[in-house]
């Protein structure tokens, strides 16, 4: 207590002193004017001592609220969000064990490819003169591993109907590099039969996928294509031949 009565008339004596005989303040060392600045300056909350003054801070976090305002400010222009980043996703046990073969081109797929998505990757085909069916391109080099689409059209010149589509192997199977007869082989095709309904003097594109193992022998590999009326089984249109090159 004795103490503050003394600091009290110590203040009051150079603010005499100072206003009576013009002493400059500015002679005063830092401590002496923080020391008199504490006593004479009483901030309360929610308000802190900053400078020769108080400011507001309301989060109580020893930081005047205007300094975080324009720091804010500065950061962010007006209008703008800072930007907010995501964290992606683990990724699944399944989506890891689909990611170890990446494929090569959008046809590549397994012997499972839905049949209904083989037709997506036909363009619509345009047979010639008086043809009821014809292929788009009736030979493809295909690499081991790999799958791709070939393009069957349909047009119906009848009444509405049903028509089936048969793909089967032909007698031989093929011929390798060196000419010889494939009697056997692994390859993969989809569909091996599939029935389609086509309204009257209507066309139908039909994808028929093929996919080469990875031990397939090099050579030359060759389907039979069939198209025949449900109604009888009668073939509506001549025999048509694919080609799948493996090099």
């Amino acid at each position: 207590m004795r103490k503050e009565i003394l600091l009290t008339l110590i203040i009051f004596s150079i603010i005499v002193i100072t206003a009576c005989d013009k002493i400059d303040v500015s002679k005063l060392s830092d401590k002496d004017l923080e020391r008199i600045s504490k006593e004479l300056i009483v901030c309360n909350k929610p308000y802190i001592r900053y400078a020769s003054g108080c400011c507001l801070d309301k989060n109580d976090n020893g930081i005047c609220d205007k300094d975080e305002e324009d720091k804010i400010t500065k950061e962010t222009p007006s209008g703008i969000k800072p930007p907010v980043t995501e964290t992606p996703a683990e990724p699944t046990k399944s989506e890891i064990g689909e990611n170890k073969t990446p494929k090569t081109n959008k046809t590549e797929s397994k012997q499972d490819f839905p049949i209904s998505d083989l037709d997506k990757y036909v363009g619509d085909l345009l047979c010639e003169g008086t043809d009821r069916v014809c292929l788009g391109i009736d030979r493809k080099t295909i690499k081991r591993t790999k799958f791709d689409v070939f393009g069957l059209k349909i047009v119906n010149i009848l009444d509405s109907q049903n028509f089936d589509i048969i793909i089967s192997r032909s007698t031989p199977s093929g011929y390798g590099k060196n000419k010889q007869e494939i009697t056997s082989d692994n390859l993969i095709w989809t569909p091996k039969l599939r029935s389609v309904l086509i309204g009257k003097n209507e066309g139908k594109n039909i994808g028929i996928g093929v996919q080469v193992p990875a031990d397939a022998v090099s050579g030359t590999y060759i389907f039979n294509v069939e198209v025949h009326k449900t109604s009888d089984g009668e073939p509506y249109s001549q025999l048509q031949k694919l080609y799948v090159d493996v090099p």
